[in-house]
């Protein structure tokens, strides 16, 4: 979970950026742009990613930001219990906790 959020911001954008490189080229957190690693296209770049709990439920996933304060921006990514080829992202915001259903881009 990344609590500060313009960390959160830059690692969005990195991941963002990396995600639509051809290939999955990938960032990591601390590195610049002239680092760039090759992941294979058999690697889920999010499985090792610190935001992501891959099979936590609903609650799990309630109580685990909850549990990091009252901070606006606390986010994570899961995988859905209710539709197996989504996500969910759980995140923080004004006071409140929500859950967005992810639905990957089938190429």
């Amino acid at each position: 979970i990344i609590e500060n959020p313009t960390e959160a911001l830059s690692v969005a954008v990195e991941e963002g950026l990396a995600w639509r490189k051809k290939g999955s080229l990938r960032l990591g957190i601390h590195s610049s742009p002239s680092t760039l690693q090759s992941v294979p296209s058999t690697t889920a770049i999010h499985s090792s990613q610190p935001w992501f709990h891959h099979k936590i439920s609903r609650e799990e996933a309630h109580q685990l930001i909850l549990r990091q304060g009252l901070v606006d921006g606390v986010f994570l990514v899961r995988d859905s219990q209710s539709n197996p080829k989504t996500f969910v992202l759980s995140l923080r915001h004004g006071l409140k906790i929500k859950h967005f259903q992810i639905v990957p881009l089938e190429e």
